[in-house]
C-alpha cells in the first residue's frame, strides 16, 4: 500500500517543466508562509498552519495589508507585527470546519467485533470506535457561500478529517476510515464519505489527493481505493465514479510521463463480483480490485440488472476510449516533439533558430491548449493535432533531408505510433 503523503508545500503540478499556482489565494498564503518561515523558529514552525487559514477579508485588500508590513531585507518580520497581522486579517487554521454529530454512531453497536471476546481488548476497541465522535466535521456555510477565502474545498454532506493538524478529508486515508467505520457499522457515514469523493471526481476529473486548493491538481494512486472500498454499495452512480476514476489514474501516469499504454478491464463474473483492472502494458505492472458482496451471493435478478448496465456503458465506454486514444496521441505527439527539440542527440542542434522558436511556440500553444480543454470532444483532439503537425511536421522533414536522412518526422517514429494508450 502506497504511503500517506499529506505534505501541502508543494501544492503544483508535476507534469509542468514550471510550477503553476493552483489559485491566487494558495500563491499569497505561500508567500505568508515564507514569511512565517523566516519569523519563526524552525521548531516552531508549522508550515500548514499558514497554507491552511482562511481570509476575514477579500484578498486584494488583504495582500495590500500585507505587502504594507514593515520587513527587514531577508524578508522576515518582528513576531509582534506578523502575530497582528495574522489575528486581524485571517481565522485560525480549523475554523473552516464546524463539528456535526455522527448520524448513525452508537456507544457500543449491535454486533461490534463479534469474534473479540477478551474484555480489556473489547474495552479498548469500544475506547477507538469512540474516536469517530471527536473526529465528525462538516464544511462551515462559509466555504460554500464564499470559497474564495477559503483553501478548504465545498463537499456536500459530513464526513470524518484524519484528525491533528490534518482538517480535511484525504483520498488515501478514506480507504482506511471507511473500513473502520464499517467495523464501526456506521454504514451511513461511510456512504456519506464515498459521496463527497464522488463530488471531487464530478468537480475535477479524479479524486483529489486531499480536500484543499493546494491539491486540486495533485492525484494519489491508491492501491486500495476509497470508491470500491463498501462492498455492499452496488449502484450504477458508484459504478461509474469507480470508472471514471481508473481512467483517469491512466491518464494521469501518461500525462507525467513515460507514455505507459494503461488498459482498464471491468468484469462481472456469474456471481455478481465485479473486477476492475488496470494494467501498464508496457511495464506489467497492474493494480486489481475485487468488490464482493458482504451479504452473500447476487440474486439472478441483481446479476442479469449489472450485465445490462455492463452492455449499456459498452457504447460509452468505446466513446470514451476514443477520445482519450486521440487525447493521447496529441500529448505523446507534442511531449515527444518537444524533448526531441531540447535533445542534443536529435534535434536540439539541428534546427535553424527560427524553426526551433516555431515548433516551440506550436508545442506551447497546445500545452496550454490542452490544460483548457481536458474535457474537449475526440475530434477537438484531432483537429489540434493536425495543426500541430501543420507546423512541426514541415520543420522536422527540412532538418531530415538536411542531414541526409529520408523525410519524416516525430510523427512517423513506428514505437510511437504503436503506444497509444488503451482503456
Amino acid at each position: 500500500m502506497a504511503a500517506a503523503n499529506h505534505s501541502p508545500s508543494s501544492p503544483y503540478s508535476c507534469a509542468k517543466d514550471s510550477v503553476i499556482p493552483t489559485t491566487s489565494l494558495v500563491t499569497f498564503l505561500e508567500r505568508v508562509q515564507e514569511t512565517a518561515f523566516q519569523t519563526y523558529e524552525k521548531s516552531k514552525f508549522d508550515h500548514k498552519d499558514f497554507i491552511d487559514l482562511s481570509l476575514k477579508f477579500d484578498l486584494s485588500t488583504t495582500v495590500k495589508a500585507f505587502d504594507e508590513i514593515s520587513k527587514t531585507e531577508n524578508g522576515s518580520v518582528s513576531t509582534k507585527d506578523f502575530e497582528e497581522f495574522i489575528g486581524k486579517w485571517f481565522k485560525s487554521a480549523g475554523e473552516d470546519l464546524v463539528y456535526v454529530e455522527p448520524m448513525d454512531f452508537e456507544t457500543e453497536p449491535y454486533g461490534f467485533l463479534p469474534k473479540v471476546e477478551n474484555p480489556e481488548v473489547r474495552a479498548w476497541a469500544l475506547e477507538v470506535h469512540g474516536l469517530w465522535k471527536k473526529l465528525s466535521r462538516e464544511v462551515s456555510s462559509s466555504v460554500h457561500d464564499h470559497p474564495e477565502l477559503h483553501t478548504l474545498l465545498p463537499l456536500p454532506v459530513p464526513g470524518m478529517i484524519p484528525g491533528s493538524r490534518f482538517r480535511e478529508v484525504y483520498y488515501w486515508d478514506s480507504y482506511w476510515v471507511i473500513r473502520g467505520l464499517l467495523a464501526s457499522k456506521m454504514h451511513e457515514t461511510a456512504k456519506a464519505i464515498v459521496t463527497n469523493l464522488i463530488s471531487l471526481l464530478d468537480t475535477y476529473g479524479y479524486v483529489l489527493n486531499g480536500a484543499r486548493a493546494y491539491y486540486t491538481n495533485r492525484r494519489l494512486v491508491v492501491e486500495g481505493d476509497a470508491l470500491t472500498a463498501i462492498k455492499s454499495i452496488r449502484n450504477r452512480e458508484v459504478l461509474q465514479a469507480v470508472r471514471k476514476d481508473w481512467i483517469a489514474w491512466g491518464r494521469k501516469s501518461q500525462v507525467l510521463r513515460g507514455t505507459p499504454q494503461i488498459e482498464v478491464t471491468f468484469e462481472v463474473d456469474a456471481n455478481g463480483i465485479l473486477n476492475v483492472k488496470a494494467e501498464d502494458k508496457g511495464t506489467g505492472k497492474s493494480e486489481k480490485i475485487t468488490i464482493t458482496n458482504d451479504k452473500g451471493r447476487l440474486s439472478q435478478e441483481e446479476i442479469e440488472r449489472m450485465v445490462r448496465e455492463a452492455e449499456e456503458f459498452a457504447e460509452e465506454d468505446k466513446k470514451v476510449k476514443e477520445k482519450i486514444d486521440a487525447r493521447n496521441s496529441l500529448e505523446t505527439y507534442v511531449y515527444n516533439m518537444k524533448n526531441q527539440i531540447n535533445d542534443k542527440d536529435k534535434l536540439a542542434d539541428k534546427l535553424e533558430s527560427d524553426e526551433k522558436e516555431k515548433v516551440e511556440t506550436a508545442v506551447k500553444e497546445a500545452l496550454e491548449w490542452l490544460d483548457d480543454n481536458q474535457n474537449a470532444e475526440k475530434e477537438d483532439f484531432e483537429e489540434k493535432l493536425k495543426e500541430v503537425e501543420a507546423v512541426c511536421n514541415p520543420i522536422i522533414t527540412a532538418v531530415y533531408q538536411r542531414s541526409g536522412g529520408g523525410p519524416g518526422g516525430a510523427a512517423s517514429n513506428e514505437e510511437e505510433d504503436d503506444s497509444h494508450d488503451e482503456l
